[in-house]
């Protein structure tokens, strides 16, 4: 879009790039939940702490639950980074490692962990999307588990089952 200036030059003005609004958004969204907790997820709110209108999440995300959504898959994408580059020699000192890891997780953020595992937000249900991520955190504690088994210290050959 072209404009002109008061001094009759032409400008033109360019649009924020969809990621950085994608960004300011979730970012936004982020801070609310930290800070208020689930209850002050609503678009307006999300928009008004985002500097965008309300259409502008309903357009990036289609509205609340996309928003949530996000913070779930990022919620879980974090914990599954925490858990990551546990895998030392010893498989029980290894989930201790991932327990104490787990624990200061919920500790440090509480908002997250409620809306990981609380049903916090009433009404949302994670996209299949979000639930496989959700369960690629899980994973990493199979894994430790599976090592376990693996080299004879847990006689069960469970491993989700003893994950869980």
């Amino acid at each position: 879009m072209t404009k002109r200036t008061t001094t009759g030059r032409r400008t033109t003005r360019t649009r924020t790039p969809s990621t950085e609004v994608e960004g300011a958004i979730i970012e936004a969204a982020e801070r609310l939940l930290a800070a208020e907790g689930p209850a002050a997820l609503t678009v307006r709110r999300i928009a008004t702490e985002a500097a965008v209108s309300p259409m502008g999440v309903y357009n990036h995300f289609g509205g609340k639950d996309g928003v949530v959504d996000e913070l779930f898959v990022r919620a879980f994408d974090e914990l599954r980074r925490t858990f990551a580059d546990v895998g030392g020699a010893d498989p029980i000192a290894d989930l201790v490692e991932a327990g104490d890891r787990y624990r200061r997780f919920a500790l440090e953020r509480p908002s997250r962990y409620m809306l990981m595992f609380d049903r916090a937000v009433p009404d949302f249900e994670p996209s299949p999307a979000a639930v496989e991520r959700a369960f690629a955190s899980f994973a990493e504690l199979i894994r430790l588990v599976q090592r376990g088994i693996d080299v004879c210290v847990f006689a069960d050959d469970a491993a989700t089952e003893m994950a869980q």
